[in-house]
């Protein structure tokens, strides 16, 4: 029922990966990471839940460098 959001997360990390400019790429990886993360609740996933925001948390980092 919830693999919607899985197939989400996963579209928005393939088309992440062919963007050429960084500000893109970290914004669409960004929603990738959010909607993994919430996948990986719904599932009670800890790997996934774990992995999401330590991706989260990077591109968070990288994106307030870009701006700054």
């Amino acid at each position: 029922m919830w693999e919607w959001l899985g197939y989400a997360a996963l579209g928005a990390s393939v088309l992440s990966m062919n963007m050429t400019r960084m500000k893109p790429f970290r914004w669409f990886h960004l929603l990738a990471s959010g909607l993994y993360l919430a996948y990986g609740i719904v599932i009670d996933a800890m790997p996934i839940m774990i992995g999401a925001t330590i991706f989260m948390g990077m591109h968070i980092y990288h994106l307030r460098r870009i701006y700054s």
